[in-house]
């Protein structure tokens, strides 16, 4: 049977549809027998809502925006990933680089870490398109002014480097300015 993520979350009436629920300080998504899907910050929650309903201007309710969050929070917090690579440079601090280069652009994110100061996202899950990231950071030329935060483990790290050069080296005209936050690597 299916053990809830959540316990101490869980509801002790499901509704028969996902629900959202709001306490002032975190968001918690239910599925319609109850149980808690995942738990957001308040902050976080009001960020994706946003991102989706920017994205998706007719489509949906608030009951499909529950599942895809659920659905996204259910993948990044699987086994099947490093869980370091969710931590994020300090919200402020990448405002402030976004701010001081000109940067639109951020790479190596996830609906869940991205800083709501840029303006594209890329993430490794296709999925995102649903709050407006584009998928696979190495998809395209790394151009204009972007900050990148690539994984916590070595060959990802120096294979984004690579591809930031490899970007630069290609433009003959174009500056090519991105700011990489390197984490320790395991």
């Amino acid at each position: 049977s299916w053990i809830s993520t959540h316990p101490t979350k869980d509801l002790l009436k499901g509704s028969k549809l996902h629900q959202i629920c709001d306490d002032g300080h975190l968001v918690t998504i239910h599925s319609p027998d109850g149980h808690c899907m995942a738990v957001l910050t308040r902050e976080r929650a009001t960020i994706l809502w946003h991102w989706y309903w920017q994205t998706n201007p007719d489509a949906g309710s608030q009951e499909t925006f529950a599942i895809e969050v659920a659905t996204m929070c259910a993948h990044y917090s699987s086994n099947k990933l490093y869980i370091k690579n969710q931590k994020s440079t300090p919200q402020e601090m990448a405002s402030q680089i976004a701010k001081a280069i000109g940067a639109t652009t951020e790479r190596f994110s996830s609906p869940l870490n991205a800083n709501p100061t840029f303006r594209d996202h890329y993430s490794n899950r296709k999925a995102d398109a649903v709050f407006g990231f584009k998928f696979d950071a190495y998809s395209a030329r790394f151009s204009s002014p972007g900050f990148m935060c690539p994984g916590y483990q070595a060959e990802e790290t120096a294979k984004a480097i690579r591809w930031a050069a490899a970007s630069a080296a290609a433009s003959r005209e174009e500056p090519n300015l991105t700011i990489a936050i390197v984490p320790k690597c395991d």
